[in-house]
């Protein structure tokens, strides 16, 4: 059961840097401000803020993430507590 329930956690896992840039996208398209967002998605505006901060990282971090996310389980969780 245990087995399950984590192979269920990493096939829902989703890269916080391709999320933040999703969201980045979703804005300049729609035209959207972080609390127009926010409501579209159902979550906080600060949450959103969270997301989006990571894009401020240093590119080679971002890239580093990007590559290695899933395999290391790097969450947007971990990155703000570094």
């Amino acid at each position: 059961m245990r087995k399950l329930q984590h192979q269920k956690h990493i096939d829902s896992y989703v890269n916080p840097i391709k999320r933040a840039l999703k969201y980045e996208q979703m804005m300049k398209i729609e035209e959207l401000n972080q609390s127009q967002l926010a409501n579209k998605l159902g979550i906080s505006r600060v949450r959103v803020n969270q997301i989006l901060n990571l894009l401020k990282l240093p590119k080679t971090r971002q890239k580093h993430i990007l590559k290695n996310g899933k395999e290391k389980m790097i969450t947007e969780r971990s990155l703000r507590n570094n």
